[in-house]
């Protein structure tokens, strides 16, 4: 079964305290939070994984961004220790562009409905898990001093 998780846009009544996607960190922070979401679920779910094969990112250093959440996931024991992580191009996987076109039929029926959404639920739901994922509360912040 594909799992696919998804920043949920909150409802005005959820506003408040919460870190909104508005710049380039804040898409950063949403996805560290879906790989959290994801993850948490799988090993919960999936007593037999194995490991984790994560699409290549354009540089090291957002790899190391995700390293280090599959780092503080092992500390709070959400990821066993002897789960190995490894880090492939689309190039070499083609299956890695899976959960990019269930992401991107799935959206279109948010965004589209019609036949989209007749597309999605006869090839695709069956097979899927949909995650909600709500942005963060904003780490409180100390008052600038005059």
């Amino acid at each position: 079964m594909s799992q696919v998780a998804v920043p949920q846009t909150p409802d005005a009544s959820t506003f408040r305290g919460v870190r909104l996607l508005q710049q380039d960190h804040d898409v950063e922070h949403a996805r560290q939070d879906c790989l959290e979401k994801l993850i948490t679920t799988i090993t919960e779910q999936d007593f037999s994984l194995n490991g984790i094969i994560f699409e290549e990112r354009y540089s090291q250093s957002d790899n190391d961004k995700d390293r280090n959440t599959l780092k503080r996931l092992r500390r709070l024991n959400v990821l066993p220790q002897g789960i190995p992580a490894a880090w492939v191009s689309p190039a070499d996987e083609t299956c890695l562009w899976i959960p990019d076109l269930v992401a991107y039929m799935y959206r279109r029926t948010l965004t589209h409905g019609g036949q989209s959404t007749a597309w999605f639920n006869k090839y695709l739901a069956e097979h899927c898990q949909i995650l909600t994922v709500l942005p963060k509360p904003k780490p409180a912040q100390a008052p600038r001093e005059n």
